[in-house]
């Protein structure tokens, strides 16, 4: 057997080896990739989970929410003090 054709076929198993180490290493980070997507946008822990203008839109209902239960609760308080102290 020829040296050229025993170098080229060890060349030719180590080429294929070190790419199928890359496969393997770039397909084992593409699934980290992945579950730390998952556990961003798809756990409902993660506030990150929920996009930005949902999370804007909720946050206004809240606040008029807040600004109606302050508006009847001075309403009491008025209402409180004119039927206490205005005789």
């Amino acid at each position: 057997m020829d040296i050229a054709l025993i170098i080229a076929d060890v060349l030719g198993v180590l080429a294929v080896s070190l790419m199928l180490f890359v496969l393997k290493a770039n397909i084992k980070h593409e699934k980290r990739i992945q579950r730390m997507e998952n556990d961003m946008y798809l756990n409902p822990k993660n506030p990150t989970s929920m996009p930005l203008t949902q999370q804007v839109f909720n946050l206004q209902e809240d606040v008029s929410s807040i600004k109606e239960s302050i508006g009847k609760l001075n309403e009491m308080v008025m209402h409180f003090y004119n039927s206490n102290f205005k005789k």
